[in-house]
């Protein structure tokens, strides 16, 4: 189980890190088109980025339901829609399949670590992509760098490229493209989690990397291919079946 107060004190984190959510938001935005369901909104950081910059349908989504009314109240615009949605509940994915909900774009950052059948959840993901759709999704990377907070924020695993690649080519999807992000980021991690035993990032250093962002973002951009990361970025496409190209 995920510690509530971890939970919390992880949103506030990135919320109140502006040039780290922008960085991470643009690395996915080339790819976001249409309709948009986003897996795990939490308090919704990247939804504010979504919701200003396309016009279509947004789902937002969290399996925790006092998040669903945060962000009901923060996005009360009838375009955009508030469910409560759990990764691991097939149940809450047939309601949505239900109401015929089919989206262009699913984004599900940070969150497929935290359900332990993650076949699963992919699965009951592309139930609701529509052909031709993309299915965005980041995950922490690296096993030898899964350490005391990642256990401490329920994660159940660090993924390998090549592990998560396998897994995703399974379902049928095709991945369009596939990358390493922030490789600054694992000297952080490293330290605190694998070296000092601590249970979440120290937000005064965090704050000190938002800072940074700018110049580490220039550095990693430089790079002719990126070599490694804290996280991995996997663009994969619901194939239209044949006979039914658009």
């Amino acid at each position: 189980m995920v510690d509530p107060v971890l939970e919390c004190s992880y949103l506030s984190l990135i919320e109140g890190s502006p040039r780290y959510a922008r960085w991470l938001y643009d690395a996915i935005k080339p790819f976001v088109k249409g309709d948009i369901l986003e897996v795990g909104s939490g308090v919704g950081t990247y939804s504010q980025f979504l919701y200003n910059e396309f016009a279509g349908t947004l789902c937002l989504t969290d399996i925790n339901e006092a998040y669903v009314n945060k962000l009901r109240r923060r996005f009360p615009d009838d375009r955009v829609l508030h469910e409560k949605l759990d990764l691991g509940s097939p149940e809450d994915f047939k309601m949505l399949r239900d109401r015929k909900l089919l989206f262009d774009t699913i984004i599900c950052m940070n969150v497929l670590e935290h359900v332990e059948d993650d076949d699963l959840a992919l699965r009951e993901m592309i139930s609701l992509l529509k052909d031709g759709g993309a299915l965005i999704l980041l995950v922490p990377v690296h096993k030898s760098l899964y350490n005391s907070i990642d256990k401490a924020v329920g994660h159940f695993r660090r993924y390998t490229k090549s592990e998560l690649v396998s897994r995703l080519t399974s379902t049928g999807l095709r991945i369009s493209k596939i990358f390493y992000f922030d490789a600054f980021g694992i000297v952080g991690w490293y330290v605190n989690g694998n070296i000092l035993k601590k249970q979440a990032v120290n937000p005064k250093a965090f704050g000190f990397f938002d800072k940074l962002v700018p110049i580490l973002r220039f550095l990693e951009d430089l790079l002719p291919f990126r070599i490694t990361g804290v996280s991995v970025v996997a663009v994969c496409v619901n194939p239209v079946p044949h006979g039914h190209d658009k």
